[in-house]
């Protein structure tokens, strides 16, 4: 089953709350019958002029509703959304996290909360069992992390706009 979420923008700006959102399920057209492995549970996150299109082939990702949720919050935010001058959140900036959530998050990892940034990039967060772990997505989709493991007195930070390994190995140090 090929699924689509699609998350667009009425007005310059402005982004529809989750229940404006659209969703359509359609079967895969399959000649033989069977689907290939690549075809199984894979997520396409595309940018557009006026939002994201969100693409899944299988089941739907576990952790999609909550993220979807959370993202239309930090993408409704205006201009100078906290009185200071900060930006609204980029679309570039949403995408990113998406994909890094897609690639990083298996069953039982927590789900991180969603927060803007005064740039009008993205953080993702993470604060449980003495560990905390932040995720920046800048405007333009540069991705760094910060870990903070009080019980291992551990403290690191990371370039994760390549790989993504450390940020997966420091997601299991939470279970």
């Amino acid at each position: 089953m090929v699924a689509v979420e699609s998350l667009t923008r009425q007005r310059p700006r402005k982004l529809l709350s989750e229940h404006d959102w659209t969703f359509a399920a359609v079967a895969a057209d399959s000649w033989s019958g069977r689907h290939d492995d690549r075809d199984r549970d894979s997520i396409t996150i595309l940018l557009q002029e006026d939002g994201l299109l969100i693409e899944f082939t299988g089941r739907k990702p576990w952790w999609l509703d909550e993220v979807v949720t959370s993202l239309v919050d930090v993408l409704n935010l205006p201009d100078n959304w906290d009185g200071y001058g900060a930006r609204q959140p980029t679309l570039i900036s949403a995408k990113e996290a998406v994909e890094i959530l897609a690639e990083v998050l298996a069953p039982g990892l927590p789900i991180p909360s969603i927060v803007p940034t005064v740039k009008g990039g993205i953080q993702l967060e993470w604060h449980r069992r003495g560990v905390d772990l932040e995720v920046e997505v800048t405007p333009d989709g540069q991705v760094s992390g910060y870990l903070d493991d009080q019980r291992q007195h551990d403290e690191q930070e990371w370039d994760l706009t390549v790989d993504r390994t450390a940020l997966s190995d420091a997601l299991f140090r939470m279970l």
